[in-house]
This record gives structure tokens, sequence and C-alpha cells, in this order.
């Protein structure tokens, strides 16, 4: 009886354990109004099985081996249905937590042989301070952290998801090896040395893959802006100039008026004229601000809005000058208003209002407002993209400010979508 209680405190203090650290791993999705409760059932659920197996079956190799598969079976399922993101994403944090749950686990059941026997007492004992350690870390420095992973990857999620897979693997085998199948201390102690240096090196190697691809991405990202940036500017300098020279024809049209009028053909001449003006209208150039990209800029969204009859207003207040390059005013108002049309395109009642100031003399303070059928998921006070592969945008919008001491801030109200930046002059 006393090897059956061991054996179902050990197995509770890891269930437990398991719910707790998986329910503050995830971010559940909008729809998933009681979580904490979803999670509570399925700790019930696995308790039972941890139960069964204790006083039933017994933990032999294949008993242990069974209850490992349906655990990791039942939370995978259980974690990736709930929480919200990409796929790759959620399978690299829920192996990434596997691999460190098969480390500890290695390491407290090498140690419980190697001076106490086997205890399956000592083991859950042992293993308790690596659970503590990693709640602590996930509630206060690891979840920001991973937040913002999670915000600067947009791509990558794949390579990291299969990494974690691989580990857990592995650890999962020598950790089985080496309650099972060793019994020679000396060898289960250079197992013990293997999985420290696993620990150590699995961290390093994914940090360092996350740098790798933040790095990667944010340089596809620059080099992508500019790429557009470059050619909006390029377009907008060719409609310049069309207009520069439909304005020198000026004085072929007005001598084409005065003939007609001297000749008595009145009708003519005020034909003509209509046309005339028609046409000026409508290549008539619009100065919405002092600073050229961001005029440019402004124009080419509101001609894009009125092809896709999205009403389009600003008031913009830019000086000519800021702490900001073309290429990054480019960056910072270009996505800012792609992602406004984006949205707006989509909504049954479209809008989109653009306002600019200049606040005592020293910072700008912009506003994009655009209505929107579908409230988003926040992570970090930032909206969780539903495109594959998206959220490059408002990352490289991100970047830019913060170089330069800014802010960006996004929320939700009465169905307008709002963005709000601040940056120095």
């Amino acid at each position: 009886m006393y090897a059956e209680l061991s054996n179902l405190t050990r197995g509770t203090l890891a269930i437990i354990s398991h719910s707790l650290i998986l329910y503050l791993l995830s971010t559940p999705k909008p729809d998933i109004k009681h979580p904490a409760i979803i999670w509570g059932a399925l700790t019930l659920v696995m308790e039972a099985l941890v139960v069964f197996v204790s006083f039933f079956l017994g933990y032999y190799l294949w008993a242990v081996s069974f209850l490992y598969f349906v655990l990791i079976i039942s939370y995978f399922i259980v974690f990736l249905t709930i929480s919200s993101g990409l796929l790759t994403k959620n399978i690299f944090i829920f192996m990434s937590y596997s691999a460190y749950f098969m480390l500890s686990v290695g390491v407290a059941d090498l140690i419980t042989t190697i001076f106490f026997n086997g205890n399956p007492f000592m083991q859950g004992i042992i293993r308790l301070p690596f659970t503590l350690i990693l709640i602590v870390l996930i509630k206060w420095p690891l979840k920001p952290f991973l937040s913002d992973w999670v915000y600067k990857i947009t791509k990558g999620w794949g390579i990291l998801a299969i990494f974690s897979t691989t580990a857990t693997a592995v650890a999962s085998i020598i950790s089985i090896a080496g309650l099972f199948l060793i019994d020679d201390k000396v060898v289960l102690l250079w197992l013990l040395l293997l999985f420290s240096f696993m620990i150590i090196a699995s961290i390093a190697i994914i940090i360092r893959m996350i740098r790798l691809l933040d790095e990667r991405q944010t340089l596809l990202a620059s080099k992508y802006q500019e790429e557009i940036l470059k050619n909006e500017l390029k377009a907008e300098a060719e409609f310049v100039d069309s207009a520069k020279q439909f304005r020198h024809d000026q004085r072929h049209h007005d001598m084409i008026l005065l003939e007609l009028i001297e000749s008595g053909k009145d009708k003519e001449a005020i034909e003509y004229l209509k046309n005339h003006t028609s046409g000026l209208n409508e290549i008539a150039l619009v100065s919405w601000c002092e600073n050229i990209t961001l005029n440019a800029i402004i124009r080419l969204t509101a001609r894009k809005c009125a092809d896709l009859s999205v009403p389009f207003t600003a008031s913009v207040i830019f000086p000519e000058k800021t702490e900001l390059s073309n290429i990054e005013i480019g960056t910072v108002f270009g996505n800012l208003l792609e992602n406004a049309v984006e949205a707006s395109v989509k909504t049954k009642d479209p809008r989109i209002e653009m306002s600019s100031r200049i606040n005592n003399g020293n910072t700008v303070i912009a506003e994009i407002r655009n209505k929107t059928d579908v409230i988003p998921s926040f992570v970090n006070g930032f909206p969780l993209t539903t495109k594959q592969n998206g959220g490059t945008g408002i990352k490289s919008v991100r970047n830019v400010l913060e170089k330069h001491n800014g802010l960006i801030r996004c929320f939700v109200e009465d169905n307008t979508f709002c963005t709000q930046i601040i940056f120095p002059l």
C-alpha cells in the first residue's frame, strides 16, 4: 500500500503541475470564456487515470508508457484547442514545456535511483522545485518575454516546433532508459550529467534561434518597406509630373477657348470649358501637410480609398522635418494606413479617419481610426493577426517608434479600431 500511495502522490503532483503550468502558458482564444474550468476538468480526468494506474496497473514500464502517452496526447489536444495564434507557435510552447518536464523527470529519477533506491515519493519531492521555479518564471519574467517573441516572430515557428519536439523525444527516451533499463549507478550518473547539459544547451539553442529569426525578419521587413516606399514615391512623382504637364498646357487650352469665343461658338466654348474643368478636378494636387513623404502616402491612400469606395478624411499637421527619416515615415504611416484600408473593405460601413497634431512644440501625436465588424484579441496591447504569417507591418511600426523613444497604442471603441502614435520632433 505504501508503494501505491507513493506513486499516487508523485502522479498527483505531476498532474497538478501540468495543468497549472499549461494554463499559465496558454493565451486563450476570444471565444473561450472560462479556460480555468476546462483545465480543472482535465485535471480531474487525468487524476482518475493516475489513481487507476497507481492501484491497479502498477508503475511498470508498459503502464508508465501508457500513462505518459495518454497524458501528453490529452494535454496536447486541449492546449492547441484553447490557445490562440499560429499552430506551430503553440506546438513549440507545448513541446518546450514537455521537454523541460521530461528533463526534470530524468534528473529526479536518476537522483532517487542513485541516492534513494528509486523511492517514488522522493521522485515527486525532487521534481517539485523544478515546477515551482517554472511557475515563478512564467508568472513574472517569462510570460511577457514569451508574448514579445510571439509578437516579433511571425515566421519561423515551424523550425522551433521541430526542435522542441525532437528535444522532448530524446528526453523521454533517456528518461525511460534511465528509469527502467539501466541499473549501473555509474552509467546513471553520466546520464544525470547528460541531462544537465541538455537543459543548458536546449535553452541556449532556443534563445539563439529566436534571436536569429527576429533579426532575419527585421531585415526582411526593413527591405520590404523600403522597396514599397520607393515604388510609391516613384508613382507619386509620375503623378505630379503629369499634373505639371497638364497645367503647363493650360495656355493652349486658353487659346482654343479664345478662338471659339471670337468665332461666336459660345456653346462649343462652354462645353469645352466643362470638360477641361472636369479634367483639372481629377488631376488636382491636394496638399495634406508640409512633409513631402507623408503627403505622398496620404494622397496615395486617398486615391486607393476612392477606388474602393471607402470614405477617407484626414486633418494633418505634420512638419517638414522630424527625427524620423523618409523611409521611417513611410514605414510607420504606410503600414498603419494599409492596415486600415484592408480592414475597412471587410466592413459593412467602412470609414477611415486620420489626424495628427504637434503637442507642446516637441512631439507629434497621430491617430488613425477605421470601422471594424470584428473585435480582435490583444496581446501586450497589440492585436493578434488573423492572416497567415501576418503582423510584420505593425512590428515594423513598433520597431521604428521604439528606436526614437516613441509609443504606439491600439484599442477598440464603438466598433472602431484606433491606433495612436507619439514620437519626438
